[in-house]
């Protein structure tokens, strides 16, 4: 791999890595976090000691938008920063637990549906304008849906949970007002009128 070519002739590997797709169209539910236990393993393994990830929730020109997950993506990234021997698997679960408390299981059952989905995508992601998406269907956004509101409820009265949940519904609420009228039964799928999708986005 080009990191064993600079091993050859460096003394010291330090990386700078791009966490993050720049340049998007619009918010898609997107993340990379699962990558973490294979990729600071490897970086440990071949002697790597300094590493700056940029790593943006998004900016005020438009060009990065808010991806899924990004409180869990910033604390595993540290967590194996620090110690790159731990188990990012144990780490997330224990991450959903004390973040989202009683709705840890639907959050953790958005994030594994996520990973399944973006799995499926033929082409790197990271190439693909995201109207292109292949994962980004009826099925996908209405399934999101359903499970983030049903962290909601499982919430009840927190309201530091329920703020935590919402900011998953900005990606998934961007991408379903630019495919509205591309993805037929949208509204019937997530049983809201676009107005109101537009509403829940703003107010999160």
């Amino acid at each position: 791999s080009i990191y064993n070519g600079w091993q050859k002739v460096s003394k010291q590997l330090n990386l700078w890595l791009y966490h993050r797709k720049y340049r998007q169209m619009f918010a898609v539910p997107t993340a990379c976090f699962w990558n973490f236990d294979q990729d600071f393993k490897y970086y440990k393994q071949i002697g790597v000691r300094e590493i700056y990830a940029e790593s943006e929730y998004s900016d005020l020109g438009g060009m990065m938008h808010p991806n899924a997950f990004y409180d869990l993506h910033i604390y595993l990234a540290l967590k194996m920063m620090d110690d790159p021997t731990q188990d990012a698997r144990l780490l997330i679960n224990d991450f959903m637990e004390k973040y989202y408390g009683p709705a840890a299981e639907s959050m953790k059952a958005y994030a594994s549906y996520l990973e399944k989905r973006m799995a499926e995508e033929k082409r790197p992601i990271g190439t693909v304008p995201e109207d292109n998406l292949e994962y980004l269907d009826k099925e996908f956004l209405c399934t999101i849906n359903k499970l983030l509101n049903q962290a909601m409820k499982q919430a009840g009265n927190n309201e530091v949970y329920k703020k935590r949940i919402a900011l998953e519904y900005v990606p998934l609420d961007f991408s379903a007002a630019k495919m509205w009228d591309r993805i037929p039964g949208l509204q019937q799928g997530l049983k809201m009128s676009l107005e109101q999708l537009l509403c829940r986005l703003e107010i999160n």
